[in-house]
């Protein structure tokens, strides 16, 4: 199991390895909005599956 330091070594070693990238735009977030945003995408994807699951039943029942 890896302790601090080794993680700490390699969050900067990823970090440096993005910041030389020009590709993806840099985003600064909190911990809180990253939740929020991630409660939301999950509540918008679980919904959406849910309903992908009920029309997967109604199709599959009718043989479709």
């Amino acid at each position: 199991m890896s302790d601090f330091s080794d993680l700490l070594q390699e969050a900067e070693k990823l970090t440096s390895d993005l910041e030389g990238t020009t590709e993806l735009p840099k985003v600064e977030r909190s911990l809180k909005q990253v939740l929020e945003a991630s409660n939301d995408l999950y509540s918008r994807v679980a919904q959406t599956g849910a309903q992908d699951i009920q029309a997967n039943l109604l199709l599959g029942s009718k043989r479709y």
